[in-house]
């Protein structure tokens, strides 16, 4: 019996988990050291795992404000290839712009902020679109 609900119903169990947003792991060196993210795919959210989630299960830092404030309204668009994220984290929200590296050697940059909390300037991008 104990097997037979493990076949069936420990999917479903994931399956639950990865419904309602359950984020992946990821990490990622910077000058300081590691720091581990994680991804809210239907948000399209990396976010440094150190925020914590407050009463009503949101996110509380910098980080997870500057995300829910994201815009390009009052910006330039940039030009040359700047990344819009980068530029919404400098001029919006005057936090710094950090790069970090994954475990494939794949750069990201990041949106620091006073709290040291980070979140990807891809997501600040999506976010300011969406």
């Amino acid at each position: 019996m104990t097997i037979l609900f493990h076949v069936l119903f420990a999917p479903l169990l994931v399956l639950s988990a990865w419904a309602q947003g359950a984020p992946d792991s990821r990490v990622f060196r910077f000058e300081h050291g590691a720091r581990e993210f994680s991804y809210f795919a239907a948000r399209h959210l990396l976010i440094s795992s150190d925020c914590q989630v407050a009463s009503g299960g949101k996110l509380s830092c910098m980080a997870a404000q500057a995300f829910e404030r994201s815009s390009l309204v009052g910006i330039p668009l940039p030009r040359g290839g700047a990344d819009p994220g980068a530029v919404i984290c400098v001029k919006k929200f005057k936090a710094q712009v950090e790069v970090g590296l994954n475990s494939l050697g794949a750069a990201a940059s990041f949106c620091c902020f006073a709290d040291k909390s980070l979140v990807s300037t891809g997501s600040l991008d999506y976010a300011a679109n969406h």
